[in-house]
C-alpha cells in the first residue's frame, strides 16, 4: 500500500525540521563549551525546540 503523495512531502518537511533543530541544538551546544555556560546551552536549545514548531508544514 502506498502513501499519498501529501505524507510523503509531510514527511519530508518534518524531516527537515528536526534535522534544522538538531544543527541549532549543535551549535548552541559549541558556542556554550567555548564559554563554559552549560546553563546557557539548556536555555537556548529550549528556545530553538520552541522555534521549529512555529514553522508552518
Amino acid at each position: 500500500m502506498n502513501p499519498p503523495k501529501e505524507d510523503e512531502d509531510l514527511k519530508c518537511t518534518f524531516s527537515t525540521i528536526i534535522v534544522k533543530n538538531e544543527i541549532t541544538m549543535q551549535m548552541t551546544a559549541d558556542m556554550a563549551k567555548e564559554k563554559g555556560k552549560t546553563k546557557d546551552n539548556d536555555d537556548d536549545a529550549k528556545v530553538a525546540q520552541h522555534d521549529s514548531d512555529d514553522e508552518p508544514i
